[in-house]
C-alpha cells in the first residue's frame, strides 16, 4: 500500500525498502523465543498493551522520516511489534481458553483479524491518494491507539482458570466428573518432547514455506496489479476484497476442521493456494483481480488464518504453546522476511513477477507434502 508512494518519493528500490522489512521481521523471530514463554507464564494482557502502544507510535514516526536511516529504524521497531509479539501472543492466547470449541473460537478471532484487514488498504489507499502517504500512516497510528489499545489492556487475561474457569467456560467444581472431561482436559506436550516428534519438523516446513508465500503476496499484490494495468487504487480494492474474502474463509474454517480434520483440511487447502497462486498469472484487468480475489480468499487465505493455530494446539495442548509456538517463530519469521525480499529481487533483476509466483506456486505445493506426513503425536 505504501511501498509505491515511498519508493518513489525517495528514488529507492524495492528490493531497498525490503531490506528493512525483511530484517526488522528476522529480529522479530529472535524476540518471539523469548515472548513465547512469556506468555505461558504471565499471560498476554501488558506484554499487548505495551506493544500495541510502541507499535501506534512507530506509525506516527513513519509518517515523519526524512532518510533511510530513520525508516530503518522505525519500520524495524514496527515489525517486531507486529510480527514478534502481536501476531504470536493473539494466536497463542485464543488456543488457550478453549479445547473442544477451540476450532470455532480461532475461526471467530480469524474473522475479526480479516475483516481488519479488508478495511486497511481501503483507508490507507485513499488517503494516500487524495493525501499522502504520510498523512495516512500517521491515521493509521491513531487507529491503532483507539481501536485496539483500550481492549486489550481491559479485557484479556492469561487463562480460563485466572477466572476459577476451565477451557471452554466450564465452571471449576471439585469432586465433579466434569473435571475429567475431553471439555477441558488435553494432553499437553513440553518442548523437549516436541522436539522429539517428527511431525513437529513436518509442520515447521510447511508452514515456514507459507510465511515464505503469505507475506510476499500480500507485499506485491497492490504493486504487480500495476504492472497489469490496474492502478493502486482498484489494487486497494483487490486486496480488501481479498481479506474480506479470507473472513468468510477463516469463519467456516473452524466448522471444516470440525468435520474432517485439521491436518486433512490443512492439505487440501495448500494444493487450493498453490491453484491459485499460478492463476494469477492470467489476471489482466480489474474484473478478473476481483474474481481471483474472491476465490483465493475464501478458498486460502481465510482458511491458514485459522487452521495453522488450530493444529500446533491439537497436536501439542495448551500448557507449553506460547513456548512451542515461540521457539518455532523464528524460523517462520526468517521465511517472512525472505519471501517480499525474493518478490523484490526478482522485479528488480527482471522487471517481472512471473518467476516470484512460479516459485510460490511449488512452494505451496512442497507444504501440502509435508502436511500430510505431520501424522498427529501418539500419547
Amino acid at each position: 500500500m505504501i511501498l509505491d508512494p515511498i519508493t518513489e518519493e525517495f528514488g529507492w528500490s524495492k528490493t531497498t525498502f525490503t531490506y528493512a522489512t525483511s530484517f526488522g521481521t528476522i529480529l522479530a523471530g529472535i524476540v518471539a523465543i523469548f515472548i513465547g514463554s512469556a506468555l505461558d507464564k504471565y499471560g498476554g494482557r501488558w506484554i499487548l498493551t505495551l506493544s500495541v502502544f510502541v507499535l501506534g507510535i512507530s506509525f506516527i514516526l513513519l509518517a515523519i522520516i526524512e532518510n533511510y536511516i530513520q525508516f530503518f529504524i522505525v519500520l524495524i521497531i514496527n515489525r517486531i511489534m507486529t510480527m514478534g509479539i502481536i501476531a504470536l501472543a493473539t494466536q497463542v492466547i485464543v488456543s488457550k481458553w478453549f479445547i473442544v470449541k477451540r476450532a470455532r473460537a480461532v475461526a471467530y478471532s480469524g474473522l475479526g483479524i480479516m475483516l481488519g484487514n479488508s478495511a486497511t488498504p481501503l483507508y490507507v489507499a485513499y488517503v494516500s491518494d487524495v493525501y499522502n502517504w504520510r498523512i495516512a500512516l500517521t491515521i493509521s497510528g491513531i487507529v491503532v491507539f483507539v481501536v485496539s489499545l483500550l481492549p486489550v489492556m481491559l479485557i484479556i487475561r492469561r487463562q480460563p482458570e485466572d477466572m476459577g474457569l476451565l477451557p471452554d467456560g466450564l465452571p471449576i467444581v471439585e469432586n465433579n466428573d466434569s473435571l475429567k472431561t475431553s471439555s477441558n482436559v488435553e494432553i499437553s506436550f513440553n518442548r523437549k518432547q516436541v522436539l522429539k516428534q517428527p511431525n513437529f519438523y513436518c509442520l515447521v516446513v510447511a508452514f515456514s514455506l507459507l510465511f515464505v508465500v503469505g507475506p510476499g503476496l500480500c507485499f506485491h499484490l497492490i504493486s504487480y496489479l500495476d504492472t497489469q494495468g490496474i492502478e493502486r487504487n482498484q489494487g486497494a480494492i483487490v486486496m480488501a476484497i481479498w481479506s474480506f474474502s479470507g473472513a468468510i474463509g477463516a469463519f467456516v474454517s473452524g466448522f471444516i476442521a470440525e468435520k474432517i480434520g485439521t491436518r486433512r483440511a490443512i492439505v487440501g487447502t495448500f494444493i487450493i493456494n498453490s491453484l491459485t497462486i499460478f492463476l494469477i498469472l492470467l489476471v489482466n484487468n480489474f474484473y478478473i483481480a476481483i474474481i481471483w480475489a474472491i476465490v483465493q480468499g475464501i478458498l486460502s487465505a481465510g482458511l491458514f488464518n485459522t487452521l495453522y493455530q488450530l493444529i500446533f494446539a491439537e497436536y501439542y495442548g495448551r500448557n507449553s504453546l506460547g513456548s512451542i509456538r515461540g521457539m518455532i517463530w523464528p524460523v517462520q519469521m526468517t521465511t517472512n522476511a525472505f519471501g517480499p525480499l525474493f518478490g523484490s529481487i526478482m522485479f528488480d533483476q527482471t522487471q517481472s513477477y512471473y518467476y516470484m509466483w512460479v516459485v510460490f506456486g511449488f512452494l505451496m505445493l512442497i507444504s501440502a507434502a509435508a502436511t500430510y506426513f505431520a501424522k498427529p503425536p501418539k500419547v
